[in-house]
């Protein structure tokens, strides 16, 4: 598996970012012979790199970086389209205290996003303008019964109505994430409320005639735009989330805005266990956030990570993917299934222990109920199935 992984990134890599050069081919050939892969890389043809400059170097880098992931091999998340248009507008609104909202999809990716950037954007804040940091920075996440996949007017228009009933404030920045880049009608009617849209999704693009249709948004971050640079096209909602939130600390302190860095390490727990739940390709940019995501999830001090490893009975710290996948995950994504996803978000973005264990609480509800259900259908099914109808007939229960 191990191989399989290497092989279809460095296929996708040197597709993506690197162009016909013959010279390459001898260091491709020489990795292929050592590591024993598939001779298709025989016919890969590259060129030196951008960032780590030489081919070899850059392969070598690439190698290393596999078995030892390190952050500092991040892709540049300026190479994104329309990242500095984003920063820039986001900027504007922390600056002049703009009511922001961020728009999530209910399951993990989605809600991990949305905490990932609340919290951050809040913590900005809180550095920018200490007084003001809590009270403009606001989420949504749509009813998946009521409400559906995608942004929705009517959610639009619940936002619009709370933020102006419990503050002096109107909604003028809409930020989606693991969601809009089909939204092109909803975006319309959000600009003519006023508010300006950003698109943070990983979605595939929609093509009419050969071009791409895009919403009239401020920005549109997807590296499967056509023309984009980023270079790995497969980050999940919450990877795109935490490359805005790289690129907007960085023109933040370009502009003198900020002193040093806030440690986007430190979310790294949140930002794993969307990774691992959207069944993303595990290398590239995804292996290295989830690599040190799961060493901060081990030791995180977050209450709501505390409260959430409680509840799955996780009382080790050695957590690994599995444990992510088949214990966290599904009480995450129960809330957005048969409950309420605003749930799971202000459980990963509590800061009170005492809150944090009563949404966990919360939370473990929704996944009995779902449980419940489950087990139903099972049951119904099998029922149906048992029928004098049936009987002469074989087949496979998937």
């Amino acid at each position: 598996m191990e191989k399989e992984y290497v092989y279809e990134y460095l296929k996708g890599c040197l597709f993506s970012s690197l162009d016909n050069n013959t010279a390459a081919s001898l260091i491709l050939k020489r990795i292929v012979s050592q590591l024993d892969f598939d001779p298709f890389f025989s016919d890969i043809f590259s060129k030196n790199h951008p960032v780590y400059g030489h081919a070899d170097s850059f392969l070598s880098c690439f190698i290393d970086n596999y078995i030892n992931p390190s952050l500092k091999f991040l892709n540049d998340p300026f190479l994104i389209m329309d990242m500095d248009k984003a920063v820039i507008r986001i900027t504007k609104a922390i600056l002049e205290d703009e009511a922001v909202c961020i728009y999530g999809d209910y399951d993990v990716d989605g809600i991990t996003a949305t905490s990932f950037l609340v919290s951050f954007l809040r913590e900005l804040k809180k550095l920018i303008s200490p007084d003001k940091y809590d009270r403009s920075i606001f989420f949504k996440l749509p009813d998946r019964i009521k409400d559906g996949y995608g942004l929705s007017t009517e959610p639009i228009d619940e936002i619009c109505d709370s933020i102006k009933k419990n503050t002096d404030k109107s909604l003028s920045l809409l930020i989606t994430v693991d969601l809009g880049i089909t939204d092109t009608r909803e975006v319309l009617y959000a600009n003519s409320k006023n508010i300006d849209v950003i698109i943070c999704d990983h979605h595939e693009v929609p093509i009419s005639e050969g071009k791409e249709i895009l919403p009239e948004s401020v920005a549109v971050l997807n590296p499967k735009r056509k023309g984009d640079k980023f270079p790995f096209k497969f980050l999940p909602g919450v990877g795109i989330a935490f490359n805005l939130g790289i690129a907007l600390r960085k023109h933040l302190v370009k502009e003198g805005l900020l002193t040093s860095y806030p440690n986007l390490k430190d979310y790294l727990d949140i930002v794993c266990l969307g990774i691992i739940a959207d069944i993303v390709p595990m290398y590239g940019d995804n292996r290295t956030l989830t690599y040190y995501g799961l060493k901060i999830l081990n030791g995180s001090d977050r209450p709501g990570i505390k409260e959430l490893k409680r509840i799955c009975g996780i009382y080790f710290d050695n957590i690994n993917e599995s444990d992510v996948a088949w214990k966290i995950t599904p009480k995450i994504n129960a809330a957005g299934r048969v409950g309420d996803p605003k749930v799971a978000v202000e459980l990963l973005t509590q800061r009170d222990p005492e809150v944090a264990y009563d949404l966990a609480q919360e939370l473990e509800s929704f996944n009995k109920k779902r449980h419940v259900l489950e087990d139903n259908c099972f049951n119904e099914t099998l029922t149906m199935l048992s029928g004098k109808e049936n009987e002469e007939k074989t087949g496979q229960l998937l």
